[in-house]
C-alpha cells in the first residue's frame, strides 16, 4: 500500500486529542446522596496524584475510529493489486523513433526510457507468447519478431535502434502490427511515444478493436529550433543568409545565433523570440561559401534542432543542361526550381560529352541520346492537331503526374513519337494521341512531352511549371533537394547516371557518429535511408565525361512537428502516465496488468456510517 498524499497522516495527531477530551470529561462526576454525613469517614483532603484509568466506552472507541478513518482518507491510500499471470498473448510493441523522442527532459532521453520499457515488456512475455517490434517515424517498419528471431535477438535489435526521424506514422505501424498478428493468440498493442505525437488525432478515430495501451515518456518541455535557413548568392560575389528560429515556449526566449561558413564562425547576432512565435535574422556578406550553417548558442530540451545546414552551389543542386534554339519558357520554369544549376546551349554547340545530371532537349534530337536522364520537348517529328475538348486518358498511373491538373489546358496540336523513341510508354493520351510518354531508350531514361509548347495555352497554364518540377525531381532519379529533414530518404542516382557513386554521410570519420563513406557500383538501392544524423551529406559521382560531379544535401532536424515539445490536446483523454507504465485507450478492450485501488472513498463512507451511529447513540432518549 502507498499513500498519494503522505502529509495527510498528520491527521493521526487527532487520536490523542480525542483521548484527552474524554479523560477531561471523566475527571469530575456528580452523584446524588441522601446526606453528606454518611461520607464523614473519608479524608477531607486527598494528597498526591492518583493514577487514572482510561474510560473505555463505546463512544470513545467510535471517536478514535472516526479520527483514524478521516486521517487515512486524507492521506489517500493506494492499494496495488497484482493480477494473476496472464495467459499467452501476442504483444505488438510500437516504438516512436521520431526526433522529439530525443528530448532530454526525461533522463537521459525520452527514447532511452522508451527502449527500457520495451525491454521490460519483452522480458515479461508469458510462456507461449509472441512479440513483434515495430518502429514508426517517417514511415513504419517491422524490426524484429520473436517467432522468427527469438527473444534475445529481438532485444538486441531493440538496443541497436536510434531515434531521429521526422513524423509519426502511427497508422502505418498499427497496420503492420495487424498484418503480423498470430491467429492463435489474443492481440495486444503497446504504443511507446511522447505526448508530442501530432499525426494521430484520437478524437477522429474509431475505437481500436484490440487492447491498445499507451506509454508516455517526457512531459511538456520548452524548446527553440532553427526552422528555416535560406541562402541567396549575389551576382557581385556576396550572398545573403536568412535564418529563422521558432520558440515553442510560453515566454520570450533570448538566444544567440552563430553563423558559420564552411565550418568557420564568422558572425553572431542576438535574437529575441516571442512566445509561440518565430523571429528571423538576415546577414549580408561580401563572400560566398560552399556550406552555410547557423547554430543556436546555449542549450534547450532538444539539441538536435539547434543547428541547420544548407549547401550553396551544389547543395542538392542538379546540373541541368538545356539544349534549345528557343529556350523559353522552359528556361524560366527550370530557373524557378530550387537547387538547379542550369546551363543553356544551342544545338550547334551541344556535345554529348558535356556533363549533366539531366539533359533537356527542345526541338532537337542528337544522333545518340546522352546516357542518363533526358527530357524531350517539341521533338522534330510530324505534328497533328488535337481537337478542342478532347478528354484525356491516363493508361498508366505515374507519380510524375501527381498534383498536375490539366483542366482548362488547350493543346491545339501534339507531335508524334520519333522512331528513336517509339518504344516509350504513353502516360497521357488525348483521343489516342500521346501527349506525354516515358521509358528507356538505350542507356537513356527518357520522358517526352509531345504537346507543342508554341501552341495553345499549356505554357501559361499552372499545370506547366508543376509538371516540369515533377519531371525534374522525379523520385529516385538522382536530382536532390537542397535540404531534407532527418529520417527522410536521400534519393540516389541510377547507375546509368552515376557509374561510380560515393556517399559521405554527415559526421563521416568521427568517432562519435561512427559514420563512414559508402561506395555504390551496380545493384545500388534507389535511396539512402540512414539520414538520422543532422549535417551535410555529399554525393560524389565518378565515371562521367568531364570529371567527377559533387552534390550536397543539408539534413536538418528543425521540423515544427518534432521541435514543438508541448503536449497535444488529444493526449489528455488517454489514460497513460509520464512514467511510461501504460494506460488504456478509451474504447479499447484491455485492462492494465497492475490495478491500483484508491481506498479514500471507502474510508470516507465508513467514517460517515460511524458518525451517524455515534450521533444516534448520543441523541437517543
Amino acid at each position: 500500500m502507498t499513500f498519494a498524499y503522505p502529509l495527510g497522516l498528520l491527521g493521526l495527531l487527532g487520536l490523542p486529542v480525542v483521548l484527552a477530551l474524554h479523560l477531561f470529561r471523566e475527571r469530575r462526576r456528580r452523584a446524588a446522596v441522601s446526606h453528606l454525613g454518611l461520607w464523614n469517614f473519608l479524608e477531607a483532603e486527598v494528597r498526591g496524584s492518583r493514577p487514572r484509568r482510561i474510560p473505555i466506552t463505546l463512544l470513545l472507541l467510535l471517536d478514535l475510529l472516526l479520527a483514524l478513518l478521516l486521517a487515512l482518507a486524507w492521506a489517500r491510500p493506494q492499494l496495488a493489486l497484482a493480477l494473476p499471470p496472464q495467459r499467452a498473448r501476442h504483444l505488438v510493441i510500437l516504438l516512436d523513433v521520431s526526433t522529439s523522442m530525443l528530448a532530454q527532459d526525461a533522463a537521459p532521453t525520452r527514447f532511452a526510457q522508451a527502449q527500457g520499457r520495451a525491454a521490460e515488456l519483452l522480458q515479461g512475455l508469458p510462456p507461449g507468447g509472441a512479440a513483434t517490434l515495430v518502429t514508426f517515424g517517417t514511415g513504419a517498419q517491422v524490426i524484429a519478431d520473436t517467432r522468427q528471431s527469438g527473444l534475445q535477438e529481438t532485444l538486441a535489435a531493440l538496443d541497436a535502434l536510434q531515434a531521429g526521424e521526422t513524423g509519426g506514422d502511427l497508422r502505418a505501424a498499427l497496420a503492420l502490427g495487424l498484418a503480423r498478428r498470430d491467429p492463435d493468440l489474443p492481440l495486444e498493442f503497446h504504443v511507446l511515444t511522447d505526448r508530442s505525437l501530432a499525426d494521430y488525432r484520437l478524437a477522429e478515430e474509431a475505437p481500436f478493436p484490440h487492447p491498445l495501451r499507451w506509454h508516455f515518456f517526457g512531459g511538456e518541455a520548452d524548446n527553440q529550433a532553427l526552422v528555416d535557413l535560406s541562402v541567396r548568392l549575389l551576382p557581385e560575389g556576396g550572398m545573403q543568409v536568412l535564418a529563422r528560429a521558432a520558440n515553442y515556449a510560453g515566454q520570450t526566449a533570448g538566444r544567440r545565433l552563430l553563423l558559420e561558413l564552411d565550418g568557420d564562425a564568422v558572425e553572431e547576432a542576438a535574437l529575441s523570440i516571442p512566445p509561440r512565435s518565430a523571429a528571423a535574422q538576415v546577414w549580408s556578406l561580401d563572400r560566398q561559401a560552399e556550406v552555410v550553417s547557423v547554430r543556436l548558442a546555449g542549450s534547450d530540451a532538444l539539441p538536435a534542432d539547434d543547428q541547420a545546414w544548407r549547401p550553396t552551389r551544389s547543395g542538392g543542386g542538379a546540373q541541368v543542361l538545356l539544349v534549345a534554339d528557343d529556350p523559353q519558357p522552359l528556361q524560366r520554369a527550370l530557373e524557378a526550381l530550387p537547387g538547379i544549376s542550369l546551363r543553356v546551349v544551342s544545338p550547334e554547340d551541344y556535345s554529348p560529352s558535356t556533363p549533366a545530371g539531366l539533359t533537356v532537349l527542345r526541338g532537337f534530337l542528337p544522333e545518340r541520346l546522352p546516357a542518363g536522364r533526358v527530357l524531350v520537348f517539341d521533338p522534330p517529328s510530324t505534328a497533328r492537331a488535337v481537337e478542342p475538348g478532347t478528354p484525356l486518358q491516363f493508361p498508366v498511373p505515374d507519380e510524375r503526374l501527381a498534383g498536375v491538373d490539366f483542366n482548362g489546358v488547350r493543346w491545339e496540336r501534339a507531335y508524334e513519337l520519333p522512331p528513336s523513341l517509339a518504344g516509350l510508354t504513353p502516360l497521357v493520351l488525348a483521343g489516342g494521341q500521346p501527349l506525354l510518354a516515358a521509358g528507356q531508350a538505350g542507356s537513356s531514361q527518357v520522358v517526352a512531352v509531345l504537346a507543342d509548347l508554341g501552341r495553345g495555352n499549356f505554357t501559361r497554364h499552372p499545370a506547366f511549371p508543376v509538371l516540369v518540377a515533377n519531371l525534374v525531381f522525379a523520385p529516385g532519379q538522382g536530382l536532390l533537394p537542397e535540404t531534407l529533414y532527418t529520417g527522410q530518404p536521400l534519393p540516389l542516382p541510377a547507375e546509368a547516371q552515376a557509374p561510380l557513386l560515393r556517399l559521405t554521410p554527415a559526421g563521416a570519420g568521427s568517432t562519435v557518429t561512427g559514420a563512414q563513406s559508402v561506395t555504390f557500383n551496380s545493384g545500388r538501392p534507389a535511396q539512402w535511408d540512414d539520414t538520422l544524423q543532422p549535417g551535410v551529406y555529399t554525393l560524389t559521382i565518378d565515371g562521367l565525361p568531364g570529371g567527377p560531379v559533387t552534390q550536397q544535401v543539408g539534413v536538418n532536424a528543425g521540423a515544427a512537428v518534432e521541435s514543438d515539445l508541448q503536449a497535444r490536446p488529444w493526449t489528455g483523454s488517454v489514460h497513460g502516465d509520464a512514467g511510461g507504465r501504460g494506460g488504456v485507450l478509451p474504447g479499447g478492450e484491455g485492462e492494465s496488468q497492475e490495478r491500483t485501488l484508491d481506498l479514500s472513498p471507502l474510508l470516507l463512507g465508513l467514517a460517515l456510517f460511524i458518525f451517524l451511529w455515534e450521533a444516534w447513540l448520543a441523541w437517543r432518549p
